[in-house]
């Protein structure tokens, strides 16, 4: 009987699955008005030298300025920034293992406006071990 062990990673790191569920709440003043939404998206990009990497895009055809905030599950921010780009995008990288499970939230805030875009990020980790026994 031989015995054959599949591993996804090596022996020294962990096989992590992401299940990313992300859902949009938007915020709004309150007139409702949810016309006057401008299109955000957190994006889950994959993993890099074990980091967990996120891309916000942001079409801000009028130029104005915004917050980008970024929190963990306690509320702590871990980035913060005020940008005007009319496309914007950036990159935001998580070390897998300071993140651990927790949820983050990405929060865009019109400077002028008085509504928000919040996208709630949570990550679940696993290890997957296959073996395989086969009969010669």
């Amino acid at each position: 009987m031989k015995k054959h062990i599949a591993n996804t990673f090596s022996k020294a790191s962990f096989l992590f699955v992401l299940f990313l569920s992300l859902s949009t709440t938007a915020l709004f003043a309150a007139n409702g008005d949810s016309n006057t939404e401008k299109p955000a998206a957190v994006k889950y990009m994959g993993t890099i030298n074990d980091q967990i990497v996120f891309q916000l895009n942001y079409d801000n055809n009028e130029g104005q300025s915004f917050y980008v905030t970024v929190k963990d599950a306690d509320g702590v921010i871990l980035y913060n920034g005020k940008f005007n780009d009319k496309n914007f995008s950036k990159q935001f990288r998580f070390y897998k293992s300071e993140l651990g499970n927790a949820d983050l939230l990405f929060t865009l805030t019109a400077q002028n406006e008085k509504q928000s875009q919040t996208f709630k990020v949570a990550t679940t980790s696993r290890i997957v071990e296959e073996v395989v026994v086969t009969k010669l």
